[in-house]
């Protein structure tokens, strides 16, 4: 997704044609300035919005089926079919358009006339807007093709994307649980990063090992040029909170250890039992950092 939307931002962006806008538009509303994010209503907002592309807006997550016709997905899908459609129109020479003159002028260059300036200054702008329109579909369409391989990986490898080295997914949900797994686009600085999210969910059934409280496991991964990849992974349980953050570059690990009491206190200010508060120099899991559709 982040190559796609990136591409998008880009100059080239104007040269494409303009069915595709309202696709193109739509992904990028989905993007949250990064300011926003420390904003809960805007982030859930946000998630919301995501959301409402991967699973029937008012179904529960957990009772949603997925499959190829994934709103997001198909968004992509869609797009992608435009994309070739689009391709194979532009190296194909246009017919000429109906009610136009009945006895065209004969292409200069198939009968060895000379061109006009006026002709010779149309050839060359129509000629160099068609190769740009060329090569920005080329961009767009691998792009797409990449993005979509990624996330039929991620599915097939048990939601996660090729090269994770997450150690352990989240856990299936037991009793009436639910999973959402997806991406969340930020605008950072003009550019689009994006935040991995993964929520899970166990227990909170009625008798057996699903009975109690339910546990609420989330994950999210974000990468950022002034911190680098940096993790973290929440348990909740009622009102019990543990937190492990994980970040790879020193001066990160640093920055999150200086902020440990305001953590602390934002966690109190809430009603939250800390159980637990980690904060670790290692590497973040690959997958969650991976450009994955969902």
């Amino acid at each position: 997704m982040g190559q796609v939307l990136t591409l998008l931002d880009s100059p080239d962006a104007a040269s494409l044609p303009d069915r595709l806008r309202p696709l193109t538009e739509t992904l990028r509303a989905l993007r949250l300035p990064v300011e926003a994010a420390t904003d809960p209503a805007a982030l859930r907002n946000a998630v919301e919005a995501v959301a409402g592309l991967l699973v029937p807006r008012g179904a529960q997550p957990g009772t949603a089926t997925r499959g190829p016709a994934d709103g997001l997905r198909n968004l992509f899908l869609t797009l992608a079919g435009l994309v070739a459609d689009d391709q194979m129109s532009a190296s194909t020479p246009s017919a000429a358009k109906p009610g136009g003159s009945a006895t065209p002028r004969p292409d200069p260059q198939a009968t060895g006339e000379r061109l006009t300036p006026g002709e010779a200054t149309q050839l060359a702008r129509s000629t160099g807007e068609q190769a740009q329109t060329q090569g920005t579909l080329a961009r767009l369409a691998r792009a797409l093709d990449d993005t979509l391989l990624q996330d039929i990986v991620r599915q097939q490898g048990g939601g996660r994307a090729a090269g994770s080295a997450e150690s352990a997914p989240l856990p299936q949900p037991a009793g009436k649980g639910a999973d959402l797994t997806l991406n969340v686009p930020l605008l950072v600085g003009g550019e689009t990063r994006l935040l991995s999210l993964a929520i899970g969910r166990e227990g909170g059934g009625q008798g057996g090992s699903a009975a109690g409280p339910a546990e609420w496991r989330l994950r999210f991964a974000l990468a950022l040029p002034s911190t680098g990849p940096v993790e973290a992974a929440v348990s909740l349980r009622g009102r019990s909170i543990a937190v492990v953050l994980r970040a790879e570059q020193p001066e990160t690990v640093t920055a999150l250890q200086g902020l440990q009491e305001t953590l602390s206190a934002l966690m109190a200010e809430e009603g939250l039992d800390l159980a637990g508060l980690q904060i670790l120099k290692a590497p973040s899991s690959r997958g969650q950092l991976a450009d994955t559709l969902s």
